[in-house]
């Protein structure tokens, strides 16, 4: 909110990198206040054309996580994608993989 950046991130033993990638976004539009007017830049191809269209939800085997996206999606006026080429240098996209690797940190020895 009011340009404020907040960093988050977390890690679970057991995930793959596609749902470690769809679970940030969801946890992202859920911890935002409502009605919030949001861009997602990712460098996930997989989460964006899932996000934007019904496009490979089913085959991904991450319904449950799809399930909360489409609830969450709801409580904001606008949900924006913009797709980023990982590992080019983009400031954000950096510092989301830095935020990546701590997360990895948590769970793995």
């Amino acid at each position: 909110p009011d340009g404020e950046v907040i960093e988050r991130y977390g890690g679970i033993e057991t995930s793959t990198n596609n749902e470690a990638e769809l679970r940030a976004v969801v946890e992202a539009l859920e911890s935002l206040p409502e009605k919030s007017l949001l861009l997602v830049r990712t460098d996930s191809q997989l989460v964006m054309n899932c996000a934007t269209s019904v496009w490979g939800r089913k085959a991904k085997n991450l319904w449950p996580l799809w399930d909360r996206y489409d609830v969450a999606v709801e409580r904001h006026c606008d949900v924006l994608w913009e797709w980023v080429r990982g590992h080019s240098g983009e400031p954000g996209n950096e510092r989301a993989d830095e935020l990546a690797g701590l997360g990895r940190s948590l769970v793995t020895p």
